[in-house]
């Protein structure tokens, strides 16, 4: 395991937060699958990483119900539900643009119901993450998000801001704009377990 991975876990398990450490993403998703009891429902936060892992296939396969406002065949009002629906649900699977090695997890979000879902409502979440959205500190993680994570996720949104051309933030007052809510858990917040699962791999933005 690299020291900076290592460092990452300790001061994550140090600052609260559970942690799981996979070195394939076939295994960390076999191990999410099972964490919550067979025919559940739980919600996903939109990620790449999610897809990539191919989470929501081991969630189907043990008959888990799937609340994830990416569906494309969702209607706008049933869209609308899909994004406030993980409050109630058993548990919560998403992303993080950037891990520090200091334990802190940073979140940037447009219409909120991510980074909300992250501090609030859920029981259980579980935070996925590959080896390289490892930053050294919040400052690295900030620039991480304004050069990799949000000019790729606004192109693959098809938003119409300055960084899709630029490939850099712009700090745009562009109506397309997704950088609007930043959250950063240095903690997890009071009556909520959260799972850092931290794969050796490459993945998402």
């Amino acid at each position: 395991m690299r020291n900076c991975v290592l460092t990452t876990i300790m001061n994550l398990e140090h600052n609260g937060f559970y942690t799981k450490h996979f070195i394939s993403a076939d295994i960390a998703a076999n191990w999410l699958a099972e964490q919550v009891p067979e025919g559940s429902e739980v919600a996903f936060g939109g990620s790449v990483t999610l897809r990539e892992i191919k989470l929501e296939e081991k969630l189907a396969a043990r008959n888990i119900k799937l609340n994830n406002h990416w569906q494309p065949d969702l209607s706008e009002a049933e869209r609308e539900i899909s994004v406030r629906k993980p409050f109630t649900d058993l548990a919560y699977f998403t992303s993080a643009n950037a891990i520090t090695t200091q334990g802190e997890i940073m979140n940037v979000d447009g219409h909120g119901n991510r980074v909300a879902a992250t501090i609030f409502g859920p029981k259980q979440v579980f935070i996925v993450v590959g080896e390289n959205k490892i930053c050294d500190n919040i400052s690295a993680a900030f620039k991480r998000i304004e050069e990799i994570a949000a000019p790729k996720n606004a192109a693959r949104l098809n938003k119409r801001t300055p960084c899709v051309e630029a490939g850099h933030c712009c700090n745009c007052d562009s109506p397309d704009r997704i950088c609007r809510a930043y959250v950063i858990l240095k903690r997890p917040t009071s009556g909520t377990k959260v799972t850092v699962v931290i794969i050796s791999a490459r993945l998402g933005y």
